[in-house]
């Protein structure tokens, strides 16, 4: 009997263990396993605790905040995600700095504008662009809270190959007002720059153009009033002088209004087939007067099977025409004007035009397609032109998806030649 009593006792005993395990010691361990898995962002495997009430509550509610926490961190990964895109496609360089200006964030524009390969840990603008300009631009940013701008020069302190670059400061400030960063904006503008500085040059050489002509017939006109009697013969002369220059302002206006017309965005151009022989031949013979006048020699050579060329037909006249004009203009009388054209590396036809004159320096062959540069400008005057021909047949070549080149020799003469697609970009052949 005593043993049966130790036996129940025991039983007992035994159930009250196990329904305390379950009842408060079990669940308690699986919220501590649930609330380590929350803690460390693992999905728990499941939320739902057998034998405890308030066990079971607490895990339901640190579900919600799971999922919560887990909603908060998608929507903080989205937001650094758009931040991170947003920054990466930025052409233009963006830093963040401190009050105390190091650096806290920097895009990959900024990386390349400067040539960085990396921005060192805790790294001050200062040490980083080495440029005192930008820094002081950035404390004055931070003493005032005042946008401030600068323009820095790749000749200056700063470590860029850009030749300009446009810096915008803007302050950062904190719930209370008060500035806690300042955000920098390094904007590459050399091609502005170069754009302004081509403008400029434009104005005050179109400007010089008219100003000589109108001040010859400002002079003559006042000559021509104040002297009405004068002999037939200075009358002459001066008739000869003002038709001269009235020509010489008619050409300028034309080509100006032809370069215009070329560097718009869409300049129409009629494509056809074009066989240069038969079409250089044409051109040689309408320039015979011109040859004749200064007795030159016109030598023309055109590559046999050379194929058709798509091109625009009076815009090729006008390349043409403008080469000759050079070489005719600057060729000694009995010279002789070559004219050629043959095939480059299978896609091209290469259009040259070249002479005997004196020749261009090596030094100012790279500029001669700019407009209104002249190699001689006394002499450029002395045998007429505008200064914009070559210009104009740098612009018709890239309009064919060409290019142009000149070689020259001093005392020997100059060729000067064209490459045009004997298909061009987007062009289809002729039905």
């Amino acid at each position: 009997m005593i043993w049966f009593i130790v036996a129940l006792a025991l039983g007992g005993i035994w159930a009250l263990v196990f329904w305390i395990r379950n009842r408060f010691v079990q669940p308690w361990l699986a919220l501590e396993k649930i609330v380590d898995d929350v803690r460390n962002t693992r999905q728990p495997n499941t939320y739902l605790i057998e034998g405890n009430k308030e066990a079971r509550r607490v895990a339901l509610a640190l579900e919600d905040v799971f999922q919560r926490q887990r909603a908060l961190a998608e929507k903080v990964g989205e937001s650094e995600f758009n931040v991170s895109t947003i920054l990466d496609a930025m052409e233009d360089g963006l830093v963040v700095v401190d009050q105390n200006a190091r650096i806290r964030l920097a895009n990959p524009a900024f990386r390349r504008l400067f040539d960085l390969s990396n921005i060192g840990t805790n790294a001050t603008l200062i040490e980083t662009l080495r440029d005192p300009s930008v820094e002081e631009l950035v404390q004055s940013t931070l003493a005032t809270g005042q946008p401030r701008s600068h323009l820095i020069s790749g000749a200056g302190g700063a470590r860029t190959t850009a030749g300009h670059i446009a810096v915008n400061a803007v302050a950062m400030r904190d719930a209370g007002g008060m500035e806690k960063g300042v955000v920098v904006l390094f904007r590459d503008v050399t091609a502005v720059k170069h754009s302004e500085a081509v403008r400029r040059d434009f104005v005050a050489n179109v400007s010089h153009e008219l100003r000589t002509p109108l001040s010859i017939f400002r002079g003559y006109l006042e000559t021509l009033r104040d002297e009405p009697d004068l002999p037939a013969e200075e009358l002459q002369r001066i008739l000869e002088v003002m038709e001269r220059h009235s020509q010489r302002l008619q050409s300028l206006v034309e080509d100006l209004l032809s370069l215009a017309q070329l560097e718009e965005i869409e300049s129409n151009l009629d494509f056809v087939d074009i066989d240069l022989r038969p079409f250089l031949d044409q051109i040689a013979k309408d320039w015979t007067k011109r040859f004749a006048a200064k007795n030159l020699a016109v030598e023309l050579q055109v590559a046999p099977g050379l194929q058709a060329v798509r091109a625009d037909r009076i815009r090729l006249e006008e390349i043409v025409y403008n080469l000759l004009d050079n070489s005719v203009k600057y060729s000694a009388p009995r010279d002789v004007v070559r004219i050629s054209a043959a095939q480059f590396d299978h896609h091209f036809a290469q259009l040259s035009v070249a002479d005997r004159g004196a020749g261009i320096p090596a030094e100012d062959l790279p500029r001669i397609f700019e407009r209104f540069y002249r190699v001689d400008k006394a002499r450029s005057r002395e045998v007429g032109g505008t200064g914009l021909g070559l210009s104009i047949v740098k612009h018709i070549a890239q309009l064919h998806g060409g290019r142009v080149a000149a070689r020259s020799v001093l005392g020997e003469g100059t060729t000067v030649d064209v490459f045009l697609p004997f298909a061009p970009p987007g062009i289809g052949s002729a039905d």
